[in-house]
Order: C-alpha cells, then structure tokens, then sequence
C-alpha cells in the first residue's frame, strides 16, 4: 500500500547499487557496486622472529679524527685538539716539580729530627682530661730519656717509612695536596689494626705506661709527625725555590699599579665567576664559584678593612661604577708575586712576554704557595693548577699589554696615555 506518491526505485538507487529491475518477471536482481572502495595493498609483514622483535640499532660509522696539530715537546705525543695538548703538558709540569721533593734518603736523614720537633710540639700543647697530668708527665720524661735510644730511632723510622713509600709514589703540586697526602697516610697508620699493633708494641718496650696513655700518645704523635713532615717539605721547596738562581727579584709597585693590578684582578675573577654560573651541573666549576665568592672577592664591611684597602677599595668601585669586585689581601699577594713575575721577563727592547717562561715560573716560584693560601684543599690538585695558570694568562694578557703600550710611547717619544695605570678600562673586556 502506497501512503505517498509513486517513488521510481530504479532512479533513486542507481546512485548506489548497479540494479536491474525487469518488470516484466517481477524480479529484482542486483550487481557489484560501482562505486565500492578498492581494497588496500598493505604489504606483509614478515614472520617475528627474535632478532626482529628486539631493538637493535646500527653502529655509526668511524668518523675521520682529523690531523695531529700538536706534538709535545718533551715526550712526541702527537695530538688532535689544544684541549688535551695542555692536560698532557700539565702532568710533565707534575712530574717535574714532584722531582724536587727531597728524596727518601734526605727524609730518612732527617727523620730523627722531625721525631724530636714533634715532640716538642706535642709538648707546647696544653692536656686536659682524665690522663692529662701524667701525658704531660710522659712527654716530659721521654724529651729527655729517649731521643739518644736506639729503640726509639727505630720506632720513628717505622712512622715515617709508609710516609716516604707514599710521597715517593705519588706526584703533587701544591701544597694542599701535600697536606691531605700526608693525613691520608696518618689515617692509614692508625686505622691499619697489624701496623698500629705492630708500632704500639715498639713503644710500649720504650715508654712503658698505661695502655691507654700509651694509644693516646700514639695517635697524637702520629698526626702532629705528619704535620711536622709537611712543614720540613714546605721549607725545602721553598729554599730550592729561594736559591733558584735566575729567580726574579722583588719588584716594588706604587699606589697607581697597585690600584689597577688589583682591579684588573677581579675582574678577571669575576669573568671566571660568570663562566661558572654556566656550567651550573657541573661540580667543579660550582666549587670555583663558591670559592670565588667566599675566598677571592672582599665581602667584608668597609668599616673593618685597613686604611690603604680602603682606599684601593674606593679607587675600584669608582672605576666600576659602584660595582664591587676587589680582592681579599691573599689574594692580593698572589696578584703582586704574579705581576712581579711578569715585569722581570719583560724584554727590554720590543717589551715582549714569555708567556711559557712567565707560567713555569709562576708555577714553580711564590705565586703557587700564595695560592695555595687562597684555595688551600677545597679544589683537587689538577684543576686547582689549571685554575691558577688560567688567572695567570689573564693577567699577562691586560697586564703585560700594559707594559707594551708603555714602551711603544716611549719609543715614539709620546705622552703615555695609555700605560699600566690605565688597563682598568680594558680589563672588563
């Protein structure tokens, strides 16, 4: 039954179905769409096997290292890059300044007298406690029976023996790592239980006391030896150092060249600073900024500084606008050891700078113990040395500039308007 108007089938499917309506069977027979979607061609998959079902990346081919650009001088090394050229150079310079140590036999010589310093100053030392009249009684009564006693020699020598196996194992540069060297070995002394029961045995046959007196004497001797050891290798580096005979004199600088040394000093420190301020994952340059802010720059009040840092103090934050980057006095003395250097390589006739020449010194010479003054423990050796020549270079660069810009006025008979005194505008740079 139709409920509308007649609807023609045939037209309104044609769009959709391929139909054939044969009205004369009364039948309707229908086709393969015309407009069906062709199939995808997907390609197949190969069979998961174990090699394919895991992750498997092809190794990057060999890149070309490039050609060697520098040779070592001393040894032949050939390298690609500056970078490890001057960390290859740093461990000679180690080497090198470790050879000046007094051998083992200069420390054995002089073993005996540590031993008795040692006491001495264990003595000057005020005790307290349970056992402190009679440790002072000890002290007092093996100062004046044992020092000549064949037993007690032996026992120093057996304290210092792991001292000269250590040191001459070992290679060092400043004098922070002397120092931690040598606790490092106390501690093995005492925390080693065969050694420790071995040396206490020895000075039990000589001291014959409480054995607790007798520990307490063993562990105070110990550490104020090596402490004692470290000063006696400190004067000898510092003789030999002395002694040197090409050793630059002491050079007196005015108020003007103080001034500007010690501006040019921080900024230089402050440039470092910023560098650090960078690498802010990195531990070692977080140290340097630490350092930089706690040791090198002044943070103190001006009303506790002395009269002529105050007025240094007063000279730089002019220049710099109100900005404070003036040193500590520690500083300042590495600053001036550094700069005197510098004057006394300055080639008289084009008033040109050795600057290897200029760095070896500062590294063997006084600069290096007013820095360690400075650092003291808080950097590890290498980067400590690497710290100290970088400062070093960057002084001679503005400093020394200085020095040529003074010589080519003077040469060409001008008014020095740009010399030492002024290298304040340039050291920002």
């Amino acid at each position: 039954m139709a409920t509308g108007p007649d609807v023609n089938l045939s037209a309104d499917l044609s769009c959709f179905l391929d139909v054939t309506i044969e009205e004369d069977q009364g039948a309707v027979t229908t086709s393969t769409p015309k407009c069906s979607v062709r199939p995808s061609r997907a390609r197949k998959r190969p069979p998961v096997t174990a090699c394919s079902a895991s992750t498997f990346k092809r190794p990057a081919s060999r890149k070309d290292p490039g050609p060697v650009i520098a040779t070592c001088e001393t040894c032949g090394a050939q390298y690609r890059t500056l970078r490890y050229l001057n960390l290859h150079k740093q461990k000679h310079l180690l080497r090198d300044l470790a050879s000046r140590v007094p051998d083992v036999e200069s420390l054995k010589d002089k073993c005996q007298d540590i031993g008795s310093k040692t006491l001495t100053v264990m003595a000057s030392k005020p005790s307290v406690g349970k056992f402190g009249s009679a440790f002072v009684a000890l002290l007092n009564g093996t100062m004046e029976s044992v020092l000549d006693c064949e037993e007690w020699n032996h026992f120093v020598w057996q304290i210092c023996q792991p001292f000269c196996k250590l040191l001459s194992q070992e290679l060092f540069c400043m004098p922070s790592s002397l120092t931690y060297t040598a606790l490092r070995v106390a501690d093995d002394i005492l925390s080693n239980l065969p050694l420790r029961e071995q040396i206490s045995s020895s000075l039990n046959s000589i001291l014959k006391c409480h054995s607790d007196l007798c520990e307490s004497f063993l562990s105070e001797f110990v550490i104020t030896f090596a402490d004692q050891l470290v000063i006696f290798i400190f004067r000898s580096l510092r003789n030999a150092t002395e002694s040197d005979p090409i050793a630059v004199p002491d050079v007196t600088f005015d108020q003007e060249e103080r001034q500007c040394m010690f501006y040019i000093g921080g900024s230089i420190f402050h440039g470092f600073k910023q560098l650090g301020s960078k690498y802010t994952k990195s531990k070692k340059w977080q140290s340097v900024v630490e350092i930089i802010d706690s040791r090198i720059l002044e943070t103190d009040f001006y009303e506790n500084l002395q009269q002529q840092l105050k007025k240094d103090r007063e000279w730089t934050e002019k220049r710099n606008r109100g900005g404070l980057k003036f040193v500590t006095g520690k500083t300042q003395d590495f600053l001036l050891s550094v700069a005197s250097i510098i004057v006394g390589h300055e080639q008289k006739f084009d008033g040109s700078l050795p600057v290897d020449d200029i760095l070896k010194k500062v590294v063997v010479g006084k600069p290096k113990y007013n820095w360690g003054n400075i650092i003291g423990s808080a950097l590890e050796q290498e980067f400590s040395l690497s710290f100290m020549t970088g400062v070093a270079k960057s002084l001679i660069s503005t400093y020394g500039k200085g020095i040529i810009k003074r010589h080519m006025n003077l040469i060409n008979d001008n008014k020095p308007s740009v010399s030492i005194t002024l290298r304040h505008k340039v050291a920002p740079r």
